[in-house]
């Protein structure tokens, strides 16, 4: 990857995505917020989507940025392209331009740049440049070399997400008289819609041998959806000036219950009483809070111009197949796509191609039957036998299990049952891990949002029972998932359950990242946990990368 802003000869495209609100996203460290998806026709009909990491990929300082092809059915396998990202700034001129030369993109693939800027770069260093009206503009240009057409369009892309700023003050009545132990609260309702409502509440902690501190705590009660705030709260004196502060942020999961966020120590309260005239005029404490609450996207709409300019120019556009509008105007998320990508993902980019199917994946097994199937499970339909998983009981069908699992067949065929005949003990699985092993058993589709815990428990159930099938999708899933926080976990999985091919994929990951793995301190774990597995892996990558130095 190479920084320059040369002109090209080929045929290009370009889309522009503007970001309202982009200081707010809900993404996390190595979570990505994801364009709409484009179809380019003249790129033989490939479809594309922008990612852009607001808390980094490996670096949580850091802004990614890639661009990623989705699965193109009729498409070539490999498709080569030259591709260039940039930002826009507020005047429109381009900067942090970042060149690719003859990336071959397969399905499900995607390339780009971890560290394209820094958080501190965009939100304070240039704000006023580059985050012009709260907005950040960034902008991907692709070129083609067998493209032969004329015509372009231009794609703008428009996402906003929804927030609300607000302050208010919070006069803490009697707070002179509050004690260790005691609470005050006070509740915050929101004018989003959708945001839940919250609860701050006001407490001391400490004792007789130290200083009570003043505790404030946000909490949320049954979130309907994931969200996130920003808090400053101030302590006033009775001149309405600022003496003392403390701000966070935090991520409010989509649950129900009690989530509760505890901010920063705030101030004393030995202080406060100190001086009670002027921090607590008549035993009040006056509290000034200033907080955005975010929703995440709530707006996203793309659109197309045609343009026949010079293809050297800074508004450069090309040919783009009109998508439906379910495919313009819809954000849709899969799970392979939250993991971070590297510049070169696998050396072996076929196996890496098999990803959870989404059910317009799964056209080719007919709707119907596929359903029926499903509902002698879903519906408890004449069943034969009985998995005890705990306290539960799965009513499932001889047949079925033994044409999808050879460990079934095994035990139906060699009548290797509990007493009774016609159930038997799940001791190494949980309940919900069995039912998702179940619908794959019945339908061959699996969750597309599987959480890490929940992945590394269906990979063992599908290895228990030798449903390769289901084992390749967890183990393709595990590997778009990699980074260095995880490597080690799965290069001990994928060496227990002697996969191979998983194995290589963590290899070359190492490759890739072996001075962030090696001083990690999960390496460091592993290498006292599994001695023998951590010497055999850098003795590997040792002589790999003695042979790559060869050429």
């Amino acid at each position: 990857m190479q920084n320059n802003n040369k002109s090209k000869e080929t045929e290009g495209f370009s889309i522009v995505w503007k970001i309202k609100n982009f200081e707010y996203c809900l993404q996390r460290n190595r979570e990505p917020l994801k364009s709409p998806s484009f179809t380019v026709n003249h790129f033989a009909e490939t479809k594309w989507h922008l990612l852009l990491y607001p808390r980094g990929v490996e670096d949580d300082t850091d802004i990614g940025f890639y661009l990623y092809r989705e699965e193109s059915k009729g498409a070539p396998e490999d498709i080569t392209i030259d591709f260039q990202l940039s930002i826009i700034s507020e005047d429109e001129s381009f900067t942090k331009i970042v060149d690719v030369q003859d990336h071959v993109f397969c399905d499900r693939h995607g390339y780009g740049i971890s560290s394209f800027i820094t958080r501190d770069g965009l939100f304070q260093d240039n704000r006023d440049i580059l985050l012009p009206d709260d907005t950040f503009t960034v902008r991907c240009r692709m070129w083609h070399h067998e493209a032969s057409s004329s015509t372009r369009k231009e794609g703008i892309v428009n996402t906003r997400i929804g927030i609300e700023k607000g302050s208010f003050k919070w006069s803490v009545k009697d707070f002179s008289n509050l004690r260790v132990g005691q609470e005050r609260s006070l509740s915050v309702e929101s004018s989003l819609k959708e945001y839940p409502s919250m609860s701050l509440n006001l407490s001391l902690t400490g004792g007789y041998l130290h200083d009570r501190h003043v505790k404030i705590e946000i909490s949320q009660i049954n979130a309907n959806r994931k969200n996130f705030a920003v808090f400053k709260i101030h302590v006033l004196n009775c001149y309405g000036k600022v003496l003392e502060f403390t701000e966070d942020e935090h991520w409010f999961d989509k649950k129900d219950g009690l989530q509760v966020w505890e901010l920063p120590s705030l101030i004393t309260r030995e202080r406060l009483i100190g001086k009670p005239g002027i921090y607590l005029p008549k035993g009040v404490l006056t509290l000034k809070c200033d907080c955005v609450l975010s929703i995440g996207v709530e707006f996203e709409e793309i659109h197309y111009r045609e343009c026949f300019a010079d293809l050297d120019s800074d508004s450069e556009s090309d040919t783009l197949d009109q998508t439906s509008d379910r495919e313009r105007w819809t954000r849709r998320l899969k799970g392979n796509e939250n993991a971070p990508f590297n510049f070169k993902r696998y050396g072996d980019r076929k196996s890496a191609q098999k990803q959870f199917p989404s059910r317009q994946d799964l056209s080719e097994v007919p709707h119907t039957f596929r359903s029926d199937i499903q509902s002698l499970y879903k519906d408890q339909i004449l069943p034969d036998f009985n998995l005890k998983v705990g306290v539960q009981t799965f009513p499932v069908h001889k047949a079925i299990l033994s044409a999808r699992s050879p460990v079934f067949k095994a035990m139906f065929s060699n009548d290797m049952l509990e007493q009774g005949g016609n159930f038997t003990d799940v001791l190494d699985l949980d309940s919900e891990t069995m039912h998702r092993f179940l619908i794959f058993v019945y339908t061959d589709i699996t969750e597309e949002n599987l959480d890490w815990p929940a992945l590394i428990k269906l990979y063992f159930a599908a290895d228990k029972y030798e449903v390769l099938s289901l084992k390749q999708r967890c183990s393709e899933f595990l590997k778009m998932r990699l980074c260095p926080g995880n490597v080690c976990d799965v290069l001990t999985l994928a060496d227990l359950h002697q996969d191979d091919h998983l194995k290589s994929a963590v290899k070359d990951f190492l490759l890739q990242h072996d001075r962030i793995v090696f001083h990690s301190e999960e390496w460091k774990k592993l290498e006292k946990v599994d001695q023998d597995l951590a010497f055999e892996t850098m003795r590997e990558l040792y002589l790999k990368k003695l042979t790559l130095q060869q050429f």
